[in-house]
């Protein structure tokens, strides 16, 4: 598709280009030196690209000393400003953008562009917003980056080649309304989810501190735990592993084969479901040897810093399934309920024990079946371990509710956008004032 072919629209509206009708701006250049970690007098905050996600996130800005007047004023994070990532590792990333509502004291970096509607386009800024972040325009601008081997920049010329449908300002209006309201409800299901996982991660804290009944606490080798509990390293509870997983290069994953668990294919120390797994070829030795049984504990041994140590239990398998070599293996003995041991495995405990054992390399860092074996966990009586686990698989539940409603508000918000950006869904008076309630 070509930069000057528009999203389809209706007869009535207009188009114009962003070459035509929208003003950009680039963002503020610096120095190391410049660069100061806290806030003071002489610095001005600077957002970055990693600000720029599904919301604005102004938290974690860079404070720079020494930026003249004149940038200040021209780089400034404005009201009514879309403000899109220019240049990135991740080609996807090009043309990601976020919408600035209220004027700003922060500026905003090179990497970044700012674009606003001029006032006599006809186009509002919201309006020009939401056309930028519709699908096709969003997969165009990234198919279209350039650059050199390791980093992709927005192409202007494209950009401002492309070619913007609009309707008239009262249902640019309403558009943009029904839009707003749908992101509110989508806003309050992710405060949902989130305190949800802040309730989760105290209930775990908690429930391993004290345990479930009120009783004296004693300081052990696995931390502050009831007295009455014990306290011993995992190598005790192992029925058979740790075990390395299988070695594919990429392109050995496929449509085809048995399903392979990656370190993607499980969050929240939940699997993902076995028909969206990559597949791959083996001999039968090697299924076996990898195979995997039902409450299996897998646990990611190579990843970034803050995945290392993530958990999940396997369940009841529909087919014969492996694990790839980044992932260790663990059957555990009696005495050690599976879900118990993947709640200490997502606690604080299992943290700081994988923290001060892993080895960095370019990227990631590692741990080894020796760590996982001198992990030191509390150990109540299995009744105790059952009502742990209990407990917390209620906040998780509805933590996982949470995450359905953003999943359907994620999917209304998508065929909203589509069709009211292309005049699919007209936006007349009665519909945007019963289409979507807050």
């Amino acid at each position: 598709m070509k930069p000057s072919d528009a999203l389809p629209h209706p007869a009535d509206w207009s188009v114009t280009t962003v070459r035509d009708s929208v003003e950009l701006r680039r963002g503020v250049s610096w120095s190391k030196d410049q660069e100061q970690t806290e806030p003071r007098p002489d610095t001005v905050p600077v957002l970055g690209i990693k600000n720029v996600q599904e919301e604005l996130d102004t938290t974690d800005l860079v404070h720079l000393s020494g930026v003249p007047s004149r940038a200040k004023e021209l780089k400034k994070a404005s009201k009514g400003w879309s403000i899109i990532v220019g240049s990135n590792g991740n080609r996807n990333r090009i043309g990601n953008a976020v919408y600035q509502a209220a004027d700003a004291d922060y500026l905003i970096a090179s990497f970044l562009i700012a674009a606003r509607p001029r006032p006599s386009s006809g186009i509002r800024s919201d309006y020009f917003f939401r056309w930028l972040t519709t699908y096709e325009t969003q997969a165009r601008l990234s198919a279209s980056a350039e650059g050199s081997t390791g980093l992709s920049n927005l192409s202007h010329a494209f950009f401002r080649s492309m070619e913007i449908p609009f309707p008239q300002d009262r249902e640019q209006e309403f558009i943009v309304d029904i839009l707003n309201r749908t992101d509110s409800l989508l806003g309050q299901a992710r405060t949902i989810s989130r305190l949800g996982e802040k309730l989760k991660r105290q209930v775990i804290r908690q429930s391993l501190h004290t345990g479930v009944r009120k009783g004296p606490i004693s300081l052990r080798r696995c931390g502050d735990i009831p007295s009455h509990w014990g306290c011993g390293q995992l190598r005790d509870f192992i029925e058979e592993g740790p075990t390395n997983g299988l070695y594919r290069p990429d392109s050995d994953y496929g449509n085809d084969g048995i399903p392979i668990v990656r370190i993607d294919s499980f969050d929240d120390g939940v699997l993902h479901s076995i028909n969206t797994l990559y597949r791959v070829r083996l001999a039968p030795i090697e299924a076996k040897r990898y195979g995997l049984l039902a409450r299996d504990i897998l646990i990611n041994r190579v990843n970034s810093l803050s995945h290392i140590g993530k958990a999940t239990i396997v369940p009841a398998l529909a087919e014969e399934t492996v694990f790839e070599s980044n992932i260790m293996r663990v059957r555990l003995k009696d005495g050690l309920i599976p879900e118990f041991l993947n709640i200490v495995l997502s606690s604080d405990i299992a943290k700081r024990h994988w923290l001060s054992r892993a080895k960095p390399a370019v990227n990631q860092a590692s741990i080894n079946q020796r760590d996982v074996r001198d992990l030191w966990l509390p150990l109540p009586e299995p009744s105790e371990q059952e009502t742990i686990v209990r407990l917390v698989e209620t906040v998780q539940r509805r933590v996982f509710s949470a995450g359905l409603v953003i999943a359907a508000y994620n999917d209304l918000k998508r065929g909203l956008r589509q069709g009211l950006l292309k005049g699919a869904i007209r936006a007349h008076d009665a519909f945007a004032q019963s289409a979507v309630r807050v």
